[in-house]
């Protein structure tokens, strides 16, 4: 319930530094970990789609393309951590690695998509 409180609250949390502190405390313990609800984890891949995307014809577009710009940077660099070719001095990825890589890459896709719809590919 608090997920969807959030998700509705979105739009009124402005900021880099204030969507920095949702990300670390809410949304990045469920994307980036197990053991989470399958409707948790839906709700907090939207809420951070919410922040990878924005609309470039609003008048304070550059605020949220650098807000963009770093929440995908930590997406990627979460993912990649999470499936990187391991060195031979190395483990194998993890059962865990792997699922929370899909739960990662969920969000990318779904980020791409909405793109795409955006830029009339799909």
């Amino acid at each position: 319930m608090f997920l969807q409180l959030l998700q509705l609250l979105r739009p009124c949390i402005q900021g880099q530094d204030r969507l920095e502190e949702w990300w670390v405390k809410v949304i990045e313990p469920i994307v980036n970990g197990t053991g989470y609800k399958r409707i948790e984890i839906q709700r907090a891949s939207d809420f951070l789609i919410s922040l990878l995307d924005y609309d470039a014809e609003r008048d304070d577009h550059q605020e949220h393309a650098r807000t963009s710009s770093h929440f995908i940077d930590i997406v990627l660099s979460a993912w990649l951590k999470r499936t990187r070719v391991p060195s031979p001095e190395q483990e194998s990825h993890t059962v865990e690695d792997q699922h929370i890589a899909r739960q990662l890459e969920n969000v990318l896709i779904g980020f791409g998509k909405g793109k795409a719809q955006v830029c009339g590919m799909v």
